[in-house]
């Protein structure tokens, strides 16, 4: 909601960006920051993006936990990789390659007002679609 309502009034109070003033300082840190430092920060953020990415792996695992077979628990793993890390692998391959990446930002700019109102009005179908279906 808070990305629809910024299209449209950029001015509005309240926003989801790191605010400017911060940003000098979080670049000192993270110049200064150690491969110890590294690795608290990245178990920091796992756990708190745990919720968003655990649905598929929880839903494997409690898959495999009611598997008879070694059959089935190989498939319901192919099928988690299907689900969580084909994704990541194709969105690695996509971004690392700079003309898809020169070609994908220059789209981007081109038509960012329409891709933020697209992926605002998804969001807000996707929420409305999961709450009816939990109700």
């Amino acid at each position: 909601m808070l990305n629809l309502i910024k299209l449209y009034y950029p001015k509005f109070p309240i926003s989801l960006t790191i605010p400017e003033f911060t940003k000098p300082s979080i670049a000192k840190l993270i110049y200064r920051g150690t491969s110890p430092a590294a690795f608290l920060l990245g178990i920091f953020v796992g756990l708190f993006e745990f919720p968003c990415t655990g649905g598929p792996y929880l839903l494997i695992l409690s898959l495999l936990h009611d598997s008879a077979t070694s059959v089935n628990g190989v498939l319901y793993l192919v099928y988690y990789n299907f689900i969580f890390v084909l994704p990541l692998i194709l969105t690695l391959i996509f971004t690392s390659q700079i003309p898809i990446w020169d070609r994908i930002d220059a789209w981007r700019k081109k038509n960012s007002f329409q891709s933020h109102l697209l992926g605002s009005l998804l969001s807000i179908g996707l929420g409305i679609f999961i709450l009816i279906s939990v109700l």
